[in-house]
């Protein structure tokens, strides 16, 4: 089996020009100033709080108004940000960043080092309830040696800890308005929030003091909350939006019919994940979990979850990535193997199972549908239970023995795969405990060197391939759809909107 991008016939090169287009704009071209941009997402967020902040809404408003110390570039690798530089320790215990002079607040008032060790201190807190607590759990103390000067002790060597300085939840915000942030939100990005009403508009002027010279290019930003992928289409076609973020794959086709409106895809390394739950029957079985994944067809789950637009893997380390096992790949589809599997695990009758799906997320429910029909011809009659989001990652997510869910993108190697294969890490969902796998997550945090981390991550991706329970079908391709007077924008790997070098050219 091929493991790589898969397209409908006509749409690679398409995909691929636009994202050549869009960067080769970002890189090259002088971006014309002023002008307003409206966007639309589908949700509005949570909080303004960066560091409290849950769900791609909230990530979206934040990345226009926050930076962290560190940031990725257009080709996904470390850049400075907020800091200019870094350095460790020779045992990766001890990180220090200095942050870029003359950068201020957009109120006016200077970055200082306090201003990140409180930020970091804040994350950390349990009271702050902060998602990015377990990102930077590594983290043991923080300390400003100088104004500009900012020291990280570790709990553990950790080799990728820059890329933890990326996440969404890293924000810098200032000491002295902590308890404005939730409401009035302060920030050094390129963006101002200015005005807004709840769940329905989100209006953002420029950083005249942006310490990037001549960003960002557009004097004003709307984000609109458009919950109705039909209303956003309507709006995208009539110049009511000029950017729709998010686009369904079952709309790609249509919308790239359309004169005066542009494309841009690209590769993430989000995925949904198929979850058998090691510590409930009959997951805890490991033939059963076998029997499953001799059951799936990915290639017709990517069609059916994703419409064919996606990525073939077995791991969230995708093509793309050096780190990549090409010879890690999923079981040949084998119903006899599969029936014979079950037998010697006590269901020579066949197995009834129920299949817990959230309701509103298209692409897993596809997937649930078209697993129910996989799973069948071995004798596994599967139930399929729809679950109210709210309840299903309340209840459902971590607890069910058979369910449906998935992973957003994170920055680094590590990031994407600690948390999920780990035993102790915080998103082991499948209750997956190995000794070897988490010894290979644990060398390859400790080692700078790029050969061994690739034989650590190769190693991993074929034990998730054979003896994980679970089963990642496909990663995500991420659309946005803007129109052809949008100049300089690219659609982001981690499904933020980047609007620093967009301009307009009506």
């Amino acid at each position: 089996m091929h493991y790589g991008v898969r397209c409908r016939p006509g749409v690679v090169l398409g995909i691929l020009s636009l994202i050549v287009t869009s960067l080769g704009l970002m890189l090259l071209a002088q971006g014309v100033p002023g002008g307003e941009l409206t966007a639309s997402m589908h949700s509005a967020p949570v909080t303004l709080d960066p560091h409290k902040q849950v769900g791609d809404a909230g990530y979206i408003l934040s990345n226009l108004v926050y930076e962290n110390l560190v940031k990725l570039d257009l080709d996904s690798e470390l850049a400075p940000a907020l800091a200019v530089s870094w350095e460790s320790s020779e045992d990766l215990m001890t990180w220090t960043f200095n942050l870029r002079e003359g950068v201020v607040f957009h109120d006016g008032s200077p970055l200082t080092a306090a201003d990140v060790v409180f930020s970091i201190e804040r994350i950390l807190d349990p009271d702050t309830a902060s998602p990015g607590e377990a990102e930077f759990s590594i983290v043991s103390s923080v300390e400003a040696v100088s104004s500009t000067t900012i020291e990280f002790t570790l709990n553990a060597p950790y080799a990728d800890f820059p890329g933890v300085c990326t996440v969404r939840h890293g924000r810098i915000i200032p000491q002295h308005a902590v308890d404005e942030i939730a409401t009035s939100p302060i920030g050094t990005g390129p963006f101002m929030l200015d005005t807004y009403v709840p769940s329905e508009q989100y209006s953002f002027t420029k950083n005249p003091n942006y310490w990037k010279t001549g960003l960002p290019y557009l004097d004003e930003v709307t984000i609109r909350v458009m919950p109705e992928i039909s209303t956003n289409i309507t709006a995208l076609m009539t110049g009511e939006i000029d950017l729709l973020w998010r686009l369904p794959q079952d709309q790609f086709d249509i919308i790239g019919e359309e004169p005066g409106i542009n494309i841009s895809s690209i590769a993430t390394p989000s995925y949904d994940v198929i979850i058998m739950n090691a510590d409930k029957e009959p997951f805890s079985d490991p033939r059963v979990v076998n029997a499953v994944k001799y059951c799936i067809d990915q290639e017709l789950l990517l069609e059916a979850g994703l419409l064919g637009y996606g990525t073939l893997t077995v791991s969230p380390i995708p093509p793309e990535s050096p780190f990549f096992n090409p010879f890690a790949q999923s079981r040949e589809q084998d119903y006899e193997l599969a029936k014979a599997l079950l037998a010697k695990a006590g269901y020579e009758d066949g197995l009834d199972i129920t299949l817990y799906l959230g309701i509103g997320r298209a692409s897993r429910e596809r997937v649930g549908i078209a697993l129910q029909q996989l799973l069948a011809p071995a004798g596994i009659n599967v139930q399929i239970a729809r679950v109210p989001l709210d309840k299903f990652f309340g209840e459902i997510e971590f607890n069910a023995e058979f369910y449906v869910t998935g992973f957003s993108a994170r920055p680094t190697v590590d990031t994407m795969t600690y948390p999920m294969f780990h035993s102790t890490g915080s998103w082991n969902l499948a209750h997956w405990e190995n000794a070897e796998v988490d010894a290979l997550l644990e060398a390859a945090r400790q080692t700078l060197d790029s050969e061994k981390q690739k034989y650590y991550y190769s190693r991993l991706q074929t034990l998730i391939a054979e003896d994980a329970p679970l089963s990642i079908p496909y990663l995500h391709l991420h659309f946005d759809a803007f129109g052809e007077y949008v100049k300089g924008y690219r659609s982001d790997p981690f499904t933020l909107i980047e609007l620093e070098y967009v301009y307009l050219e009506r």
